[in-house]
């Protein structure tokens, strides 16, 4: 009787931690300015401010997907120089689609995005979730990873914008660009933070995890208690 009690009070106090949110994390995109540099297919690597990884790298949008350069910029955070050299390293659409890859060290759900706007900010958004090391290299050929494409409809004021995202879904890759719907060519920002959370089980997969250690544990207990008699 006491290991049962012992069982359901572990498992009361594991469900109420899990049930707990995890903190949400911060990844600060604003350094030095790289606007003179253009190697396409470069990676920055930024630690968030609970020590997860993330690897950020450029894409455009042309008749096909190409590596682009992703620059980190004083004051603005990060944008695309890509070899149609269409407009002044922001994340735009004027004339090539440019996008940001961010691939985790972890499962992340990315709740909230920070932006310098310098035109409208209409963006696309999606999550994905990829087997390429984190020490590997990513080499994305086209956006079919992350499925349709969510809409966000921003504005060209104010000049910092924070944006929530609603409904994001955890994985270990995140991607943002510009519109890419045909009659919008006027979006044009730079990406300064984002914020993340670690994504972690669900209340009742753990109560499942410790409800199945608990049976093990009264089955092994029976087995000790084996009376032994003697003739």
């Amino acid at each position: 009787m006491k290991a049962f009690r012992k069982a359901a009070l572990l498992a009361a106090v594991s469900i109420a931690a899990a049930a707990v949110p995890a903190s949400a994390e911060v990844f600060n995109f604003l350094g030095s300015n790289t606007n003179t540099s253009n190697t396409y297919g470069n990676v920055r690597t930024f630690t968030g401010s609970d020590g997860t990884k993330v690897e950020v790298s450029a894409y455009s949008l042309d008749s096909s997907l190409t590596k682009a350069f992703a620059g980190q910029y004083s004051g603005y955070g990060l944008g695309v120089t890509n070899n149609g050299n269409d407009n002044d390293h922001a994340i735009d659409n004027s004339g090539w689609t440019d996008y940001i890859v961010l691939q985790f060290d972890k499962i992340m759900t990315v709740s909230e995005l920070a932006l310098y706007s310098f035109g409208d900010t209409d963006f696309n958004w999606g999550v994905a979730t990829t087997s390429t090391p984190f020490s590997g290299t990513l080499n994305l050929t086209s956006l079919s990873v992350f499925g349709s494409l969510n809409y966000s409809a921003g504005s060209s004021t104010p000049v910092v914008q924070n944006r929530a995202l609603s409904g994001a879904a955890a994985g270990n890759l995140f991607i943002i660009g510009a519109s890419n719907a045909r009659n919008d060519s006027n979006d044009s920002f730079k990406l300064r933070s984002i914020t993340a959370t670690a994504a972690v089980p669900e209340p009742a997969t753990w109560g499942m995890m410790i409800g199945g250690f608990a049976i093990a544990g009264v089955a092994m207990r029976r087995r000790k208690a084996v009376s032994v008699s003697f003739a």
